[in-house]
């Protein structure tokens, strides 16, 4: 109590004195009872949205996430656009932060939970021409030849729906979406 009581003299004497220096006097009263209370606070909010992963590590979810995409290729359309940032964030959530042990090809894997295959699609390509004769056996000319290739089609999920297939509690969806919107 006796460092509240100082104060209270110094701003009441401030106060009748001038008052310029009663809001300076208020200010520095401010850092000084808010600043520790800002640091013990800061490493909590600091944990609860953003993840805390080391550049060795964040290049692991962008290589992972990279080898996803890359499994895409041939696709319709080409291949799928997955945000390394949403694989991180999921994965930061799912392991609380502990990003130890942490393997490429889990990576990868949590990063194909976003790829969906919805389908196939057709492509026909002319390779070549056949001879075509008629019943006796006369060259009639030449009939195009194709091939037909089965092209998967693919869709990305929306991070809700991961989020949702991983069976994420309201509150990780919460933290998730909060890391999210950090990262943004």
């Amino acid at each position: 109590m006796p460092v509240i009581n100082i104060f209270g003299k110094m701003l009441l004497k401030a106060t009748i004195s001038d008052p310029e220096a009663t809001g300076k006097v208020f200010l520095v009263m401010m850092v000084v009872l808010f600043f520790p209370l800002l640091v013990i606070i800061a490493p909590f909010v600091l944990f609860l949205s953003t993840p805390l992963a080391p550049p060795s590590v964040t290049e692991m979810y962008v290589q992972g996430t990279r080898q996803a995409i890359e499994t895409t290729a041939e696709g319709y359309g080409g291949p799928v656009v997955v945000n390394w940032h949403e694989v991180l964030v999921i994965d930061a959530v799912r392991k609380n932060q502990d990003f130890s042990g942490v393997q490429v090809h889990e990576v990868k894997d949590l990063a194909m939970g976003f790829i969906e295959q919805t389908g196939t699609y057709d492509v026909s390509e002319k390779t070549g021409y056949k001879r075509v004769y008629d019943p006796q056996g006369r060259f009639v000319g030449l009939e195009p030849v194709y091939t037909v290739t089965t092209v998967p089609i693919y869709r990305v999920k929306s991070f809700a729906e991961v989020m949702e297939s991983l069976g994420f509690t309201q509150e990780q969806r919460e933290w998730a979406h909060n890391m999210r919107e950090a990262m943004n």
